[in-house]
């Protein structure tokens, strides 16, 4: 701060930027070379940001001096501002670690699915003395499949994990 006015200049000046850039963007006269492009391509929208940029200044200016956020809210409109409640990182962990056994449930329960069917088409093969001409690939539940087949009447109870749901 030098004698009492803002680092980027006085207030009036900052006010004067933001007006004279606001009347460019409605002439569809833009100085700045990134709203230019965006008036090439048809997609200059006049809002804070690019009222800011064609005034070069700071967006921050809208927070820090009230004149440039009520002559933007003005001619702009002012956006409601919706107060967002953060969750606090307990309960936020405790959401995840629930969402998580969930999965993990879930997981449990399509594996024994799976090595019920595995089971199921192993017995097909057993009784009608045929081969299965699908290739299925067992192996994203080998481990499932292969106490299932040593104790087919264990397949339903593998993936149940004691959990309550």
């Amino acid at each position: 701060m030098k004698d009492g006015q803002p680092l980027g200049g006085s207030v009036d000046a900052i006010l004067q930027d933001f007006k004279d850039a606001y009347e460019r963007l409605k002439k569809h006269q833009p100085r700045d070379p990134a709203n230019a492009e965006l008036l090439q391509v048809g997609k200059l929208r006049v809002n804070k940001l690019t009222l800011a940029r064609e005034a070069g200044r700071s967006r921050t200016n809208y927070v820090n001096h009230e004149e440039v956020r009520r002559y933007a809210e003005e001619k702009l409109g002012a956006k409601a501002s919706v107060p967002r409640e953060v969750p606090s990182v307990e309960t936020a962990n405790r959401e995840y670690r629930k969402a998580n056994g969930e999965l993990k449930d879930e997981v449990n329960e399509l594996k024994a699915q799976l090595a019920e069917m595995a089971c199921y088409v192993d017995y097909l093969e057993h009784r009608y003395k045929v081969k299965s001409t699908d290739k299925v690939d067992w192996s994203s539940a080998s481990t499932v499949l292969a106490r299932a087949r040593k104790n087919p009447n264990a397949a339903k109870t593998i993936g149940s994990s004691g959990r309550k749901r």
